[in-house]
């Protein structure tokens, strides 16, 4: 319980400094290419600081199941994932400096959606026709700036049961900008010495109406999570690209990855 204590304090300190930070860059250098980059860089280090003080360790895997050095692979890639916690976000952004796409619900809800605005997220509206195709346009500049752009395309967090099948809209982005699509397909492998499965999934996993601060408390209460992250094949843009099928071969490749909580 006292580790549990000191961890979650310890967290919100960085929080604290990860925040104050971010406000300092946007102060400095306002919304120019070079504040994104800085505030993806700041938001990676961070990430990795917060992961260790939870103990969460990361493994790097390629599509062939071996351990890699560097699963990130390059610059100006729209990365797609699995979803199943806010954990990912720290897991894929401790990878590489990179950006965030979230819903408009994160940006609004208070805590979260302040440290949402703070790294520098994309924030986008999937339900408003005449606004994604701006929220598109903004996310295709940054990748056509060369940074990379994480989008959880299920468009929430789940159980683990199953990968949702995927919005395409923001498959857009890659073809406007000619970047490629980089599928990562996240596993969650143990926690607190034990395998990661349907007992004890609600640890990690944070979906429903599961409130943010109790799930993080137990998450920091209870520590030595193992979690893999499979860099799967990337996805090229071609004249004969379309959302869908840039979604469709995407979601091939990280439900054919991805190990079901049952």
């Amino acid at each position: 319980m006292l580790i549990g204590y000191l961890r979650l304090v310890t967290l919100f300190f960085v929080i604290g400094i990860f925040v104050v930070g971010a406000l300092v860059l946007r102060l400095f250098f306002g919304d120019s290419v070079r504040a994104k980059r800085l505030a993806a860089l700041w938001l990676h280090v961070l990430c990795k600081v917060a992961l260790k003080i939870l103990g969460v360790k990361v493994e790097e895997v390629d599509a062939t199941g071996g351990l890699r050095a560097d699963v990130a692979g390059g610059e100006g890639h729209l990365i797609v994932a699995n979803h199943l916690s806010y954990l990912d976000i720290l897991v894929v952004a401790s990878l590489r400096p990179m950006l965030f796409v979230t819903s408009n619900e994160i940006r609004d809800s208070g805590f979260l959606g302040y440290l949402a605005k703070a790294g520098g997220c994309h924030f986008v509206e999937r339900r408003n026709r005449n606004q994604i195709e701006r929220e598109v346009a903004e996310i295709a500049s940054s990748l056509s700036e060369g940074l990379n752009v994480v989008v959880f395309p299920e468009a929430t967090s789940t159980n683990g049961s199953q990968v949702l099948p995927f919005k395409v809209a923001l498959m857009d982005a890659a073809i406007v900008s000619n970047r490629p699509l980089l599928p990562f397909c996240l596993n969650y492998r143990e926690i607190a010495g034990q395998p990661f499965g349907i007992t004890n999934r609600d640890e990690i996993c944070w979906y429903g109406h599961m409130t943010f601060l109790g799930h993080i408390a137990n998450v920091a209460r209870r520590g030595n999570i193992r979690v893999a992250v499979t860099r799967l094949n990337k996805v090229h843009v071609t004249p004969q690209s379309d959302r869908k099928s840039l979604a469709s071969e995407a979601y091939q490749q990280i439900a054919g990855h991805y190990v079901q909580i049952v």
